[in-house]
């Protein structure tokens, strides 16, 4: 038995489906759920995106086959929550898109655990959380930015930040990486900022967020580094990488 988040369903033949979950020991699956759309199933009421299930699966000529679903933990009062129900989609589609099948990662594990109960708890949303649990993804495998110093020198003496690069950089590399690059001023404050939402508890970043107390400097660089890199998939050779890199579908 294996624990797992369910991050999608797709109709496969009359009654069966193709289900992607992420599991806790072996990271993303794609297994086939025969007659789950029979209204005999037993395994259909338990494979919802807002639990955290116990499943259990054999071996299969073209996909594993899913054999056994049980409900480990139930997140229901996402479901009364219609701004909830639209992050946790996002985000489940986020990392079915973003994941090769069958790398395990505990850190990517943890992230939606987390972002689960976060969802479930909360009662209001900042508009930016998303973006939030994108750079955590992101970071979870392999792609994260550079802020303790210039990306091109190393020198710590830094005010500006640049989504191409990666990081942040100098005044004497500005322009240095492209033609087109975007640079955004970024303080020391504001770099500070921008590390801290990779190491404080989402609900924490999530309430900084409504209350104001993130610099808006900080949010305007994290939100550039994640449509530049994360939400296009798109990775630039000077993003910094980890040997975690390998497991992004798009690499």
């Amino acid at each position: 038995m294996s624990l797992a988040v369910v991050l999608s369903r797709r109709d496969f033949r009359e009654y069966d489906q193709l289900v992607s979950v992420y599991t806790k020991e072996k990271g993303k699956l794609e297994l086939l759920a025969a007659g789950i759309k029979k209204s005999i199933s037993k395994n259909a009421a338990a494979l919802q995106p807002f639990f955290i299930v116990d499943l259990d699966y054999a071996e299969g000529r073209e996909w594993p086959r899913l054999t056994k679903v049980l409900t480990v933990v139930s997140f229901v009062e996402i479901l009364k929550k219609g701004d909830a129900l639209d992050l946790l989609g996002k985000s489940l589609q986020a990392v079915d898109s973003f994941i090769r099948v069958g790398v395990p990662d505990a850190e990517v594990w943890q992230l939606l655990a987390e972002w689960l109960e976060f969802l479930n708890a909360s009662k209001s949303f900042s508009p930016f959380i998303y973006s939030i649990f994108l750079l955590r993804l992101g970071k979870a495998l392999g792609y994260q930015p550079a802020l303790a110093g210039c990306v091109v020198c190393g020198v710590e003496d830094t005010a500006y930040f640049s989504p191409q690069a990666g990081g942040v950089l100098c005044a004497k590399h500005i322009g240095s990486t492209g033609e087109n690059d975007k640079n955004f001023p970024l303080s020391r404050e504001a770099a500070g900022a921008f590390q801290t939402v990779f190491q404080m508890p989402l609900s924490v970043v999530n309430n900084a967020l409504l209350m104001g107390k993130i610099v808006p400097l900080a949010l305007v660089a994290m939100k550039a580094f994640v449509a530049y890199h994360v939400a296009q998939g798109s990775g630039s050779v000077s993003l910094p990488k980890t040997k975690n890199s390998s497991k992004l579908s798009f690499v």
